[in-house]
């Protein structure tokens, strides 16, 4: 294939996907598959309370591939799933939430916390791996 065609046709998909991958924050899914909702009440949906990871997804060319990634630290977690290790200070955050608000769920979270880690469901941000 020639070489100028493949790189419009990957910058199209770069910029479609792109556009795509930041729809989906608003869809609340992964293009037609919805995220699991929060199992208590906060701020924002589930992966939209600041905005800054829907900011940080970034893409790029590398040879005949689109990749796309994010520099937030807890991109990769979303994006895949897995075990969150729970530190003594998101122990103290759950506290003083709990005290601040007598919400059950935090209360939950906080001796719940003392085990060392939950776990977190796979959320499709988009398609490629996080650094």
């Amino acid at each position: 294939m020639n070489r100028q065609l493949l790189s419009k046709i990957l910058n199209d998909v770069k910029v479609d996907l792109t556009d795509e991958f930041d729809r989906n924050f608003a869809r609340k899914g992964f293009f037609n598959k919805a995220w699991q909702p929060r199992k208590f009440p906060s701020k924002g949906s589930l992966l939209m309370q600041t905005g800054a990871l829907r900011k940080s997804v970034r893409a790029r060319i590398s040879g005949d591939t689109v990749i796309f990634s994010s520099d937030t630290p807890y991109a990769a977690i979303h994006n895949y799933g897995g075990k969150v290790q729970v530190t003594a200070k998101m122990k103290k955050f759950f506290w003083a939430m709990y005290l601040k608000t007598k919400a059950d769920h935090w209360k939950g979270l906080a001796v719940y916390a003392m085990c060392g880690c939950y776990a977190l469901s796979k959320r499709l941000i988009c398609l490629d791996s996080f650094g």
